[in-house]
C-alpha cells in the first residue's frame, strides 16, 4: 500500500466534496456544517478509539464556558456528557486533548477569530483531578514538561488566504506570547500545512523554543495527520473529580439557551 497515493485520493474527495458544497449551498452555515462533519468522518476513521469527537463547548470548575468549538477531541473513557442537546455537548476541559476549529475559508480576518477563540480556550483552568496514584505520565510538549495534558488547538481550512500571509500575522500575534498559548498549526485544503519547525530540522505539530511556522505544500495532509497522531495516539489524563463541579454550581445548560 502506498500510504502517500492514499492520502492524495483523500484529499482530491474533499476537495470534491468543498467544490459539491459550494455549489449546492447558498446558505453560509450549511457549508460550516457540511465541511465540519467531512473533517469529523475524516479524523474519526484514523484516531484511536479511545479518543471521541464532539462538538459543543468546554467548561470549567471557575465557570468558565467556551463558545461553540467545531471539534473536540477528548477521552471516551472518562469524560462525562454533562449536557447533550442534539449534536451540542458540554464536556469538562480536563477531558479534552484539543480543539480543531473547520473553517470553509480562512481568510486573514477569520485567523484573528480564530486567535480569540484559541485564546479564550487556552486560558481555561484544568484541574479537577484526584491526586491519588502511584503512575505519574508527565507529557512532554512545547518545549518542556507538562503534569497534566496541555489543550492544543488547530485549525483546518477548505480555502484560505496564502500561507504566508497568514504566517506573517502569526509571527506578528505570538511574538512575545509563550509557545503553549500560540495556535499550534494550520492546515488548508488547497494551500498546504502551516507546520512549525525545530531548530534541529523536525517538523511538529506544536511550537517550541526556537521553532519556526514553515509552509508545506506536497503530502500536506499526509504530514498533519501524522503530526497530529504523534501526539493524540499518546492521550492520558488523571482522574476526573466531579465534585470540583458541583462545588462552583455550574449549571451548562444555562448556556444553550
Amino acid at each position: 500500500m502506498d500510504i502517500k497515493e492514499v492520502f492524495k485520493s483523500i484529499e482530491a474527495k474533499l476537495q470534491a466534496d468543498l467544490r459539491e458544497v459550494r455549489a449546492s449551498m447558498n446558505h453560509a452555515a450549511s457549508k460550516g456544517a457540511a465541511n465540519e462533519e467531512a473533517a469529523k468522518v475524516f479524523l474519526r476513521s484514523r484516531l484511536p478509539k479511545t479518543l471521541e469527537i464532539s462538538t459543543g463547548l468546554l467548561i470549567d470548575c471557575n465557570g468558565s464556558v467556551s463558545k461553540q468549538l467545531d471539534i473536540i477531541i477528548h477521552d471516551a473513557a472518562k469524560t462525562p456528557i454533562l449536557f447533550e442537546r442534539d449534536d451540542l455537548r458540554v464536556i469538562p476541559v480536563e477531558c479534552a486533548y484539543a480543539v480543531i476549529e473547520v473553517k470553509t475559508d480562512l481568510t486573514l480576518a477569520a485567523v484573528e477569530l480564530c486567535v480569540e477563540n484559541m485564546r479564550s480556550v487556552k486560558s481555561m483552568s484544568k484541574k479537577a483531578f484526584y491526586d491519588e496514584g502511584v503512575i505519574i505520565r508527565p507529557t512532554q510538549a512545547y518545549g518542556c514538561e507538562h503534569q497534566d495534558w496541555p489543550l492544543m488547538y488547530f485549525v483546518f481550512a477548505y480555502d484560505s488566504a496564502p500561507l504566508r500571509s497568514i504566517a506573517q500575522v502569526l509571527v506578528a500575534t505570538f511574538e512575545d506570547v509563550a509557545v503553549d498559548k500560540r495556535i499550534d498549526c494550520i492546515y488548508s485544503l488547497e494551500r498546504g500545512l502551516l507546520a512549525n519547525r525545530t531548530p534541529d530540522g523536525f517538523y511538529s505539530a506544536l511550537p517550541a523554543p526556537g521553532s519556526k511556522l514553515i509552509s508545506v505544500e506536497e503530502d500536506a495532509l499526509l504530514l498533519f495527520y501524522t503530526l497530529l497522531a504523534q501526539y493524540l495516539n499518546q492521550t492520558h489524563m488523571r482522574n476526573f473529580r466531579f465534585s470540583d463541579y458541583l462545588k462552583a454550581a455550574i449549571w451548562p445548560c444555562t448556556y444553550l439557551e
